[in-house]
């Protein structure tokens, strides 16, 4: 039996901590391209979280306007795995 599942993976967003490693070892001195070769996040993250402390002077994560999500991540897994075993079962 062949059945294809496909998945759309969306990278999340840094934790607090990631974006203030980038902070700091921007303040260490060091570039973009080395920031983001060493803590191995996309080149355009590393600048948009520079750019967004220095404009902001902050690390925190703006909050979101708008209607919030009906599924969190937990009910987006057990729905995939109903899925599954609906296709398997067939």
């Amino acid at each position: 039996m062949k059945f294809s599942l496909k998945l759309k993976i969306k990278m999340s967003n840094l934790t607090e901590s990631e974006r203030g490693q980038i902070i700091g070892l921007y303040k260490g001195g060091d570039t973009i391209s080395s920031i983001f070769k060493m803590l191995k996040f996309a080149r355009t993250t590393v600048a948009r979280t520079i750019k967004n402390f220095l404009e902001r002077d902050s690390v925190k994560e703006l909050l979101k306007s708008g209607r919030p999500k009906h599924l969190n991540a937990d009910h987006k897994k057990k729905l995939l795995k109903r899925r599954i075993v609906n296709l398997l079962s067939k």
